[in-house]
């Protein structure tokens, strides 16, 4: 295990700087032309799942939170980064009112009317016999690159 981590007490110096430095040459062999830039960013889109996986690991988060809970500090220092635990706040469930829940249902319910209104490319009327307007184009979401496990 030593191996494959750096002593922790530089971890975080090492792994910034090595991984940088790691970052900075990947990309320079894509942008040259050195490296197939598809099986690259499958590649690292694998290793981020992995790391995020770690990350989010409930065993993991229980030792970094007993480990945390034995400073007497509220702020843990690890290799020149400060680590802190941020409560939580309260999600409050609106729905539990009945105005908010019925506003909540009728913008849904328009939504959904405005939604068949545009897919459908026909005037259509709302319960109050007003026509649905076809509403413009807002914006655009950005295209994003899927990476899916071949079944082959």
């Amino acid at each position: 295990m030593s191996d494959l981590i750096p002593n922790t007490e530089t971890l975080p110096q090492v792994a910034k700087e090595d991984a940088l430095n790691r970052l900075q040459a990947i990309k320079g062999s894509i942008l040259e032309g050195e490296a197939d830039p598809i099986p690259v960013f499958v590649a690292l889109t694998e290793i981020k799942k992995q790391i995020e996986a770690v990350l989010k690991d409930r065993a993991v988060k229980d030792c970094i939170r007993e480990d945390y809970d034995k400073s007497p500090e509220k702020s843990v220092s690890a290799g020149g980064f400060d680590f802190t635990i941020v409560t939580g706040g309260a999600i409050y469930d609106y729905e539990q009112d009945p105005v908010y829940a019925d506003l909540s249902a009728k913008l849904k319910a328009r939504k959904q009317l405005l939604d068949t209104r545009i897919k459908g490319k026909q005037e259509i009327y709302d319960s109050e016999g007003m026509e649905v307007p076809e509403v413009p184009v807002k914006t655009y979401r950005a295209d994003s690159f899927k990476v899916t496990k071949s079944r082959k």
